[in-house]
């Protein structure tokens, strides 16, 4: 392995920069992302369609909601839904990505079982703070109480779920975005059992104070930036579809073939375009805070001379 040979070119990137790069990144290796996100994404979009396809049914929600005259409102409603799921799990399900990323930059494509090996070492942390703290794993339980035959609850679901538990996960997420490649890249441990800093890594919270304090503001400046970028794309691959279908089958409105297929299809593409962008966001923090490309190649240099002295 030689360290000052990656497949990205580590160096300072501005956000444009990383969107253009992330663009190259997925045209190169769409195949590989996408073999991956569905190895992740697959139980989580059927647990969400699982969910929430009982609000999905708009003609049976207006029997029950007869206040409500739109049909619009409660289909808005169920694709808030979705979306917000998928942006509460996608950095859990999307991990495969994240690794693929990790180690394709260095290493070459990995294997599924260097996955298992590295998802098994930081299961602890990869559960607790993705899973449990950011809601990963605990998001599907939100809806679970909605029925076609429910009132909607509009301060409950859009004051205390979307408000308080998904906006306070996304301003978490703004500072502190890369969780995902602390815990299953570097491996850092949660608490350090006895063992210094210097033999297994830093531990994730100090590990966390030191990658993401120094740079909080640019993080989250990038982060509405994604936000924005992201929500053009959704709209643009969501039209595209009506845009398709019109053609080809003469249907234009959005019925139930795009709530329950096309447009969780949209969001979790959306959301490995996103993943994509963070890693490279990564990449260009360690290498502002660290000099990480002068350590790789001074690295480098190091391990050619001992091989050349043996």
């Amino acid at each position: 392995m030689d360290l000052d040979k990656t497949a990205i070119v580590l160096r300072q990137r501005s956000f444009a920069d990383s969107i253009d790069m992330s663009l190259a990144v997925i045209r190169i290796y769409w195949r590989s992302l996408f073999a991956w996100a569905i190895l992740g994404a697959l139980p989580f979009a059927l647990l969400n369609a699982f969910c929430l396809h009982r609000i999905a049914n708009v003609d049976s929600m207006l029997i029950y909601n007869y206040d409500v005259l739109d049909p619009s409102f409660l289909r808005t409603r169920y694709v808030l839904w979705m979306t917000a799921l998928v942006f509460l799990e996608a950095p859990l399900a999307l991990l495969g990505v994240t690794f693929f990323l990790g180690q394709s930059v260095f290493f070459g494509s990995p294997k599924l079982a260097d996955f298992r090996a590295a998802f098994k070492q930081s299961f602890g942390g990869l559960l607790w703070v993705l899973g449990i703290f950011r809601l990963g794993a605990l998001a599907w339980l939100a809806p679970l109480s909605l029925t076609s035959e429910s009132q909607v609850d509009l301060f409950l679901e859009g004051f205390l779920y979307g408000f308080i538990l998904v906006g306070s996960n996304a301003i978490i997420r703004a500072v502190r975005p890369f969780a995902p490649e602390m815990l299953i890249l570097e491996r850092s441990p949660l608490r350090s059992n006895g063992i210094k800093d210097d033999e297994r890594g830093m531990v994730y919270g100090k590990r966390s104070v030191w990658l993401h304090s120094p740079v909080s503001g640019e993080l989250f400046r990038r982060s509405i930036a994604s936000s924005i970028v992201s929500f053009f794309l959704l709209g643009s691959l969501s039209f595209g579809w009506l845009f398709l279908t019109s053609i080809f089958f003469s249907v234009s409105t959005w019925d139930w073939w795009m709530d329950l297929l096309l447009f969780p299809l949209t969001l979790w593409i959306v959301a490995v375009f996103a993943t994509v962008i963070r890693f490279l966001s990564y990449l260009d923090t360690r290498t502002r805070l660290e000099g990480w490309e002068l350590v790789l190649r001074l690295k480098a240099e190091g391990q050619r001379v001992n091989e050349a002295m043996e």
